[in-house]
């Protein structure tokens, strides 16, 4: 959650109905991040191209407890996008089907800066 603009619109997607105040969704939102470890492929920004399957490993192996079905990377128009991880409510990772269902498979994913 890099900005304010963002975490605005992630409290009005998808905050809204969690019953939390916005500062305690926010918190709750920043929490599941720090849960995160990022990769070291990405220490210096992301490379130009990618394949999908190298990044999602690249985060398996920075965060071992993550599952292959429970994190994805997006990929409209065949750029990289994000990579959403499923988190339960105390923001242990968990499986989630329909993340991985609707993961990209591309390879050679072109990385925007």
């Amino acid at each position: 959650m890099p900005d304010r603009g963002l975490i605005a619109h992630q409290w009005e997607k998808h905050g809204t109905c969690t019953g939390l105040p916005p500062a305690d969704y926010v918190g709750q939102v920043l929490a599941a991040s720090a849960s995160i470890t990022t990769p070291p492929l990405f220490a210096n920004g992301p490379p130009a191209r990618l394949d999908a399957a190298r990044i999602e490993q690249a985060f398996i192996e920075a965060n071992p407890a993550l599952a292959t079905t429970g994190i994805a990377v997006t990929c409209p128009d065949g750029s990289f996008e994000e990579v959403r991880i499923c988190l339960s409510a105390d923001l242990s990772p968990r499986s989630c089907a329909q993340v991985d269902r609707q993961g990209c498979q591309q390879r050679a994913l072109f990385v925007a800066d």
